[in-house]
């Protein structure tokens, strides 16, 4: 498959009216209030099986019996355990299928008061998608090993749906709340988005932070919150794209979708609500496996538009960027493809193997994977290697591979686990943070790498804080000062502002700061091929349990 360059066409689009009868308004504002009741039910089911456990560390916090309860408040000690509980205990149990594990994040969520949510369609056409497909499918190839488009699933590309959201602000009183609520309720998605942008600065001409949601079993409306504190504290917008989730759907199938709603933003389909947005006001975005979406949709759209060979000095500083955009026939007409305005990482899943774990570092130390575990909640792979799940649809008795992701084959390519890249000259600034959590290790290395291709990066490494705080515990003013450094990195892209770059690591006050060395990143003095090592060790040691799973299964039987 050959590519081709040509000038950026000029964007065009238009805007369609939604009208929304009485009966259905009202039946929505009854639905919601059930949404609202049943939601409530739903937690009370999930906290239950684990107060004891609660109960104890609630204990052990007012003691100071634990480094944690030294350094966090009771509300973050019980967030944690209440989610590490919850985790162990999907994974000890073995009767939870991959559905029913998706379905507690899938419910659909009452929409608070301060937000402004807008479901939009984003519309692919068959022969658009397979051009996506087989773009995606190349790319795979050129930077693989030899024969390793065979492995790749034909997931195809699909028509997607998706969220804008924004702050909506909310004139406290009583019964003025309830009326503005049920006005809210009976408007059209036409004019939810007029809404939302009349309370943005800039209107149509301001920037856009396409946020992937993290969690690969999850569903954008559990990262809704989040989205609405980025888009009060840029005064801005963000969207939410609802990509497939694997193991259904495996790579490159997240990856089409990812490309596709920048497509989305860029060129607007007929009847869509939101006028064209230059790529320089488009900020990729994401939080864990959406952190590490953002970046392999970066790595894919560097290589694309990167010159086919490489000069005498770009072997060492990786291919110059192209002097035209890449383009492709979209919709039509020729579209190109230009890098974004910057990228947001928060607490990435850049190494889907995750093979900082039982091994000594250069430096001495552990990896993370197991060093970190009491500061978070996610489980480390000797927790879950060769876990087995009720044969299912979306994960039957033998699915041909131990990611949920991708196969076993794809694990280590620079698409799936961005950590492997070789090069990420020409980049756009990035904005990273890491708490001291499980993935820690892999983030510090990933930024090693970016800055070895001269990116501007701000990097945030903060001191005994779980993975993805800023989500899961909003309260503290640690995450409220994150979340605005973030909005000051994202607002300075936007207005083609000086980004402030460098590597910091915070301690639990923001004002302790000081620079994360240059050793501390490289994790002692490893190098690209160590850490393709460690990772195909991993992937190994993965394979090896599901056989001694599957061997230890059919005895039973």
């Amino acid at each position: 498959m050959r590519f081709h360059k040509s000038r950026p066409p000029r964007g065009r689009s238009s805007t369609l009216s939604l009208a929304s009868s009485s009966t259905t308004s009202t039946m929505a504002t009854q639905e919601k209030e059930q949404l609202g009741r049943d939601s409530k039910i739903s937690a009370l089911k999930a906290i239950v099986p684990h107060l004891p456990n609660l109960l104890l560390k609630s204990t052990t916090h007012f003691l100071s019996l634990t480094p944690q309860s030294r350094s966090w408040d009771l509300r973050t000690t019980l967030t944690v355990e209440l989610l590490r509980s919850y985790l162990a205990r999907t994974i000890d149990d073995g009767l939870q299928t991959v559905e029913s594990i998706q379905s507690l994040t899938m419910k659909q969520l009452k929409v608070e008061p301060h937000t402004w949510k807008v479901d939009v369609q984003i519309p692919v056409g068959s022969a658009d998608g397979e051009l996506i497909e087989r773009i995606v499918e190349t790319v795979v190839e050129e930077l693989g090993d030899v024969g390793i488009r065979q492995h790749v699933p034909k997931v195809g590309a699909k028509s997607l749906t998706g969220e804008w959201v924004g702050n909506r602000k909310v004139v406290s009183g009583g019964e003025r709340d309830e009326a503005a609520e049920r006005r809210r309720e009976n408007l059209s998605e036409e004019e939810k988005y007029d809404g939302l942008m009349r309370e943005v600065e800039g209107g149509e001409d301001s920037g856009v932070v396409l946020w992937f949601h993290g969690g690969i079993l999850c569903d954008p409306v559990t990262h809704r919150s989040i989205a609405r504190k980025v888009a009060r504290t840029t005064k801005g917008r963000v969207f939410l794209p609802r990509y497939r989730l694997s193991p259904q759907n495996p790579f490159p199938a997240a990856l089409i979708d990812a490309l596709i709603s920048y497509l989305y933003l860029l060129y607007p389909p007929p009847g869509a609500l939101h006028s064209p947005v230059p790529a320089s006001k488009i900020i990729f975005a994401g939080d864990s496996a959406g952190g590490g979406l953002s970046f392999a949709l970066l790595q894919l759209l560097l290589h694309l538009n990167h010159t086919p060979e490489p000069t005498s000095k770009a072997k060492d500083e990786g291919f110059p960027l192209a002097e035209e955009n890449f383009c492709i026939s979209w919709r039509t007409s020729q579209r190109p493809i230009p890098l974004p305005g910057g990228i947001v990482g928060v607490s990435s899943w850049v190494d889907v193997s995750r093979c900082f774990g039982e091994i000594r570092l250069p430096n001495g130390s552990r990896g993370s994977e197991e060093e970190c575990k009491e500061w978070d909640y996610l489980p480390a792979p000797t927790d879950y290697r060769g876990r087995r799940y009720p044969p299912s649809p979306a994960w039957p008795e033998n699915p041909g591979r131990t990611h949920f992701y991708a196969p076993d084959e794809l694990i280590s390519h620079p698409l799936v686990s961005p950590i492997v890249a070789e090069s990420w000259h020409g980049s756009p600034p990035i904005w990273m943070c890491i708490g001291d959590e499980c993935l820690r290790d892999s983030n510090l290395f990933f930024t090693h790498r970016l800055l070895a291709s001269n990116v501007c990066v701000r990097f945030l490494k903060f001191t005994a804080m779980p993975h993805c705080f800023q989500v899961i515990i909003p309260h503290l003013d640690l995450s409220k000062k994150c979340i605005a450094n973030m909005g000051e990195f994202i607002d300075a892209i936007f207005s083609n502002g000086s980004v402030k770059v460098g590597q910091t690591r915070i301690n639990l006050k923001w004002g302790s700061q000081e620079v994360v060395p240059d050793d501390e990143l490289c994790l002692g003095g490893l190098k690209l091929e160590d850490v393709a090592a460690l990772m195909k060790n991993e992937i190994n040691l993965w394979k090896e349990h599901a056989r001694k799973e599957e061997t230890e299964e059919a005895m039973r039987l």
